[in-house]
């Protein structure tokens, strides 16, 4: 029978080990090695007679099994699972297969053509924060030229190419802060009425977003303008096949400081541009005409 004075050393033992543990918990990562080693030789000396212990437990308590398949049946089950596995991985490569042309069929539906189309993957994205180029894997040797522009997803613009090689090519997003101002519309009318939209000029921040003031309504017309509106490219200093390409949507719209009847407004694109990992470039076709 435990005695009084075995009862209150093995409670104060208790706050003493766990006011240890939680000192051991915050010593730096070099200390953990110590622990580690301890732990070694713990496993070192319990190895042994783990493998009897194990046998012993076993041999008093034995898993309730069921009765075993034959192996005819076991084989054919595995085999089963195995072709679902491949069903449905082939459903998944499917539905991934069919989105990507979807894509395409999109793309070459925006434009009455001029310009081929060159998927290809970003490796790498620029350190320079202000500038955030990002190097495509297609050059010259894919067909790339001067005046090219990156999409994704079909319509959203991400950039234009700035440098190009013989293997890769260099994007300079549109909300890079070194991208220039971008001449634009927010699309407050029907989805087929380019001029309906209002026009704006549109500057990087240098966060991930574009901001500028709106052109006034004309006098006498409704305030449509909204948040979660479409801003497409309508800038002729870019290529024509990047006319009215997505830009992003509306996220807020405020007063310009200076004059505050006119309305300024932010936008975001889709995704965020400085971590594609998958652009479209859109290049224009050599003709004839051109030699």
């Amino acid at each position: 029978m435990p005695t009084l004075s075995s009862i209150l050393t093995s409670r104060r033992l208790i706050p003493a080990a766990v006011a240890l543990l939680l000192l051991t918990s915050m010593l730096p990562s070099r200390f953990a090695g110590v622990v580690g080693d301890m732990g070694a030789v713990a496993r070192f000396c319990i190895a042994p007679i783990s493998n009897p212990l194990r046998d012993l437990a076993v041999w008093l308590l034995p898993a309730r099994r069921g009765e075993a398949p034959p192996d005819e049946i076991a084989l054919l089950q595995q085999e089963r699972d195995h072709a679902q596995t491949l069903y449905l991985q082939k459903v998944r490569e499917n539905e991934r297969l069919r989105a990507r042309i979807a894509e395409l069929e999109r793309g070459f539906a925006m434009s009455a053509g001029g310009f081929a189309q060159v998927t290809t993957t970003v490796v790498a994205a620029s350190s320079d924060l202000s500038s955030r180029l990002l190097t495509a894997r297609a050059g010259r040797a894919a067909g790339v030229r001067e005046g090219a522009v990156a999409v994704v997803e079909a319509v959203q613009l991400v950039g234009k190419v700035t440098r190009i090689d013989g293997r890769t090519s260099q994007v300079l997003p549109i909300t890079a802060r070194d991208a220039g101002s971008l001449r634009a519309r927010i699309m407050v009318g029907g989805i087929d009425d380019a001029d309906a939209g209002l026009a704006c000029l549109l500057r990087p921040t240098g966060e991930g977003t574009l901001r500028g003031d709106v052109a006034d309504l004309p006098e006498g017309e409704p305030d449509t303008l909204a948040i979660d509106q479409i801003v497409r490219l309508s800038d002729s200093t870019w290529p024509a096949h990047a006319d009215m390409l997505v830009l992003g949507r509306v996220i807020a719209i405020e007063r310009a400081p200076e004059a505050p009847l006119r309305r300024v407004v932010v936008v975001r694109p889709t995704l965020d541009l400085a971590r594609v990992s998958e652009v479209v470039i859109r290049t224009p076709v050599e003709t004839e005409d051109d030699g």
